[in-house]
């Protein structure tokens, strides 16, 4: 038989191939209703990775690093985060899976450095910050994710580096380098 299935045992996970982008990878999200890894890189590109079969299903391809990457399950979505210091900009843009094409993009004026996404409130969730040494403030956006409307603006003590989303308490979580 040929067929490849999902590793069932640790020993079997290690020994999936190893993940290729066309640049290093700077972050991951997993899609469980298409069975694989969404994957950002600092090349620009945002990947559907077969991580069984370690082979590129979609790629799309992002004008700056990708920063951040998130699914949207139930929505088949990959959402990605992207943004260059140097060039002042970040971008949230949504990307349709089957199509691989931008269904909805944004350019912000932080610095975005993660993205989540909430399927329980269809919302996509960023952390942002302005690194300046003598500006370094940060703050935690819940976004439509259809419009890009913001739907509520949370400040925090420093530069936001993750968010997660817990939807038994609809709490949103976030680390900051304030360490708040």
């Amino acid at each position: 038989k040929n067929s490849k299935t999902a590793p069932t045992t640790a020993k079997e996970a290690m020994a999936a191939p190893p993940l290729q982008c066309s640049a290093p990878i700077s972050d991951l999200d997993f899609a469980p209703e298409v069975n694989g890894l969404v994957a950002g890189d600092v090349g620009g590109g945002v990947s559907l990775l077969d991580h069984l079969a370690g082979v590129t299903r979609r790629e799309v391809k992002c004008d700056t690093a990708v920063l951040s990457v998130a699914y949207a399950a139930g929505r088949r979505a990959l959402i990605s985060a992207e943004g260059s210091m140097a060039k002042e900009i970040s971008t949230v843009t949504v990307w349709d899976l089957d199509s691989c094409t931008k269904r909805v993009e944004m350019t912000y004026t932080n610095f975005l450095v993660t993205v989540a996404y909430s399927p329980e409130l269809n919302v996509i969730i960023t952390g942002d910050g302005n690194f300046m040494k003598d500006k370094r403030t940060g703050q935690v956006v819940v976004w439509n994710i259809d419009t890009l409307e913001q739907h509520r603006k949370l400040r925090c003590g420093g530069p936001v580096t993750s968010v997660a989303y817990e939807a038994l308490r609809r709490v949103v979580f976030s680390a900051d380098r304030a360490n708040a």
